[in-house]
């Protein structure tokens, strides 16, 4: 694996997580993937070393027509309906 940023291949181990479940709102099932990040020792960049099956699952989701659906302001969201006024 290289460095996303400058191709630097020495990549160090920072963060590991035991396999996590990642809900992709593409069906009913969720499944688990390995969150593991690494820094570049060149640039300081890090990353995660996405397997393809997760890729594209996260590539419907961005694609999707849900992916840019909002909800309104309410009690319970950003402190509620009078911060409209400052987002629009």
């Amino acid at each position: 694996m290289k460095c996303l940023i400058c191709n630097n291949e020495e990549l160090t181990e920072v963060f590991k997580q035991v396999p996590t479940y990642i809900w992709t709102g593409i069906s009913c099932s969720m499944e688990k993937y390995k969150t593991i990040l690494y820094q570049c020792s060149k640039c300081s960049h890090i990353q995660q070393n996405i397997n393809k099956d997760l890729e594209d699952k996260l590539e419907k989701i961005y694609l999707s027509n849900e992916a840019q659906l909002s909800t309104g302001f309410s009690e319970s969201n950003w402190g509620g309906a009078e911060n409209a006024v400052y987002i629009g």
